[in-house]
């Protein structure tokens, strides 16, 4: 939810815009009565931008802007599962994972966390 506090005289009415485009009630945003307040609804990644609160009245009007950004969790794009091998010098095992910001990897065994580059034997 964004909330934009409004005070004038006469009582000022409320809209929003994202990337200077006026939004309306749907199924993506719903406002309250007087518009102070907009929630978005099933936000994703495609929801972050510029977003202007706008109060006008006879005598004028009044914009804030902010920008929202929307963090996505991460999710393992692609892991190698070898889980068996014969008796090699070296195992590579590999891992992708997407996310925002970009996510860290970490290997662990056990209890016990593997820092980059070490060896295992």
């Amino acid at each position: 939810m964004l909330t934009c506090a409004v005070d004038g005289y006469p009582e000022p009415t409320v809209t929003w815009t994202r990337n200077e485009v006026a939004l309306e009630a749907g199924e993506k945003y719903s406002f309250n009565d007087d518009g102070s307040e907009m929630t978005l609804m099933d936000v994703t990644k495609l929801d972050e931008g510029d977003y202007a609160c706008i109060a006008k009245n006879k005598a004028g009007e009044s914009e804030k802007e902010l920008s929202l950004r929307v963090f996505v969790k991460p999710k393992i794009t692609y892991i190698v599962n070898q889980s068996t091998s014969e008796m090699v010098d070296q195992v590579t095992l590999t891992c992708e994972a997407l996310g925002d910001p970009t996510p860290t990897i970490s290997w662990s065994s056990g209890e016990r966390v593997f820092t980059e580059g070490e060896q295992v034997r």
